[in-house]
């Protein structure tokens, strides 16, 4: 992500401080450089190999999912699924692993054929470029 690319500099963490509100950091004094709290909570969930809320919006925006099919799709209720992606409820590690298996099931990679010509990518294809 371009905006975060100062933060490679390990000088802007020696000049971390709260926002005005108390809900977020800035590094560096540049507000530019604002995290919002449940931005640095969900990061700090996944890095330790937990779900985050803003996987369950990812999701759903990749899938072009409503809340009521992503809750079908999942097995969840509706409630439940808003808890989770509000961030107001953990995400159980069973509802990010049903996540993955979704789009595994809904998206299964391409299976070679011996003998067979594959197609190839449709970018590979000689449309007058490369």
């Amino acid at each position: 992500m371009r905006a975060l690319a100062p933060l490679r500099a390990w000088e802007l963490f020696e000049r971390v401080a709260l926002d005005e509100c108390a809900r977020g950091v800035i590094f560096g004094d540049d507000d530019n450089l604002h995290l919002a709290s449940d931005n640095l909570r969900a990061k700090s969930l996944e890095q330790a190999g937990h779900f985050s809320h803003e996987q369950i919006v990812v999701w759903m925006a990749r899938h072009e999912m409503t809340l009521d099919r992503a809750a079908e799709v999942l097995g969840l209720s509706r409630r439940m699924l808003a808890y989770y992606r509000s961030g107001e409820k953990a995400v159980p590690r069973t509802v990010g692993l049903a996540m993955i298996g979704w789009e595994t099931i809904a998206n299964p990679p391409r299976r070679r054929h011996p003998g067979r010509p594959q197609d190839k990518p449709i970018h590979s294809r000689h449309h007058g470029t490369r």
